[in-house]
């Protein structure tokens, strides 16, 4: 059995305390998580490449999206999870304003997506996907912060880049006082694994974060209250089950099971969802069709 799949997935959850804070939250997140955890493209959108808006209009595909060897850069917004998106914007300066003005009026949803492009200057392998959203409703303070990337050569992300990725989330955890965050290739819904797995929803999950691990992956983020029901950071080092276990500025905890994602097996992640598990949150855990690469424990018995 594959686990995980050709996906890079690194979520966080902020609470907002401010209608200021939320906006700048969501600003700083669209404006650097591209540069975090996909540099080469940032640097490639640095250099103003063209693109054609007259890509997202053809339904035909017939037509190029800018410059052979460039990218295609647009933002799409909702205002409610429930709807389809009601705004998309080519990548451009007057594009970056209005995503400004529209993050003010609170919408549900701000996507960010970044796409390479091939040799005839059509959409190809690597995109990325830069999301804000906030599941518990636009009332709440929460925020989910999340990139995703599909490699863009190559079966999987190289090691070097699963490093990065988790150095860039530390990073990001530690800048915005996050509560909950995980790297890992196994979430390809809105939900994280262990949600997936036992029916749960984020729009539930999220709000009680500081009272319940959502999840444990490769790498994870647990709120400080959390990291204290288990002893702390020293207990949770001598544990044995984490490769790195570091104290982030708010008291949350950074852990990190294995070097690399391409190490965190079978035996790993029993090891971590054993010590995790006091702090989880609860349900029948069952296994779902066409979801066998979820890299969790799913106890016999």
């Amino acid at each position: 059995m594959t686990l995980g799949s050709n996906r890079l997935s690194a979520e966080l959850v902020v609470r907002a305390k401010s209608d200021d804070h939320r906006a700048d939250l969501t600003s700083d997140w669209l404006s650097g998580a591209l540069a975090d955890f996909a540099p080469d493209l940032a640097s490639l959108l640095a250099r103003a490449p063209r693109m054609n808006p007259a890509a997202l209009d053809d339904g035909t595909g017939r037509t190029p999206s800018g410059e052979p060897g460039g990218l295609w850069a647009q933002f799409r917004v909702k205002s409610a999870l429930s709807r389809p998106f009601s705004k998309t914007m080519p990548y451009s300066e007057a594009s970056l304003r209005a995503v400004a003005r529209a993050v003010r009026r609170r919408p549900q949803m701000v996507e960010y997506i970044v796409t390479p492009l091939d040799e005839r200057g059509f959409p190809g392998n690597g995109t990325v996907w830069i999301n804000v959203s906030a599941p518990a409703g636009e009332a709440e303070p929460w925020l989910k912060l999340r990139v995703e990337q599909v490699p863009r050569s190559g079966d999987r992300h190289p090691p070097e880049a699963q490093q990065s990725w988790a150095e860039a989330l530390k990073r990001r955890a530690a800048v915005t006082g996050a509560c909950f965050g995980h790297v890992t290739d196994d979430c390809l819904t809105d939900e994280t694994p262990l949600e997936t797995a036992l029916g749960a929803l984020d729009a539930v999950t999220v709000p009680r974060c500081e009272l319940e691990l959502r999840g444990y992956s490769w790498v994870t983020v647990c709120a400080g209250a959390l990291a204290t029901r288990l002893g702390g950071p020293a207990a949770l080092a001598a544990t044995g089950a984490f490769d790195e276990v570091d104290e982030l500025p708010d008291g949350s905890v950074f852990l990190r099971a294995t070097p690399t994602l391409d190490d965190y097996d079978e035996t790993a992640i029993e090891r971590v969802f054993t010590v995790l598990q006091p702090v989880l949150i609860k349900g029948k855990m069952r296994r779902v069709f066409g979801m066998e690469h979820l890299r969790l424990h799913f106890p016999t018995g």
